[in-house]
């Protein structure tokens, strides 16, 4: 599954070509997909959180729908 994910949503077709072909071939072992999977959600993560900050309530309340 960390294969998958790494190679649709966080690799370019090249990258990707290369990590289901060393994973497949065992150059790469299951647990060291799971640390590259883990180093790009935890970048991810603390990406969104960064842009989280940035988000103020008058922002919000433009994007959110009321009921009126």
């Amino acid at each position: 599954i960390a294969c998958i994910y790494l190679s649709k949503l966080f690799y370019d077709e090249k990258q990707s070509n290369k990590l289901i072909s060393d994973y497949s071939s065992g150059k790469l072992l299951s647990s060291e997909v799971k640390g590259l999977f883990a180093d790009e959600i935890i970048k991810f993560v603390n990406k969104f959180q960064k842009s989280l900050i940035k988000v103020k309530k008058k922002d919000l309340d433009k994007c959110i729908l009321k009921n009126r």
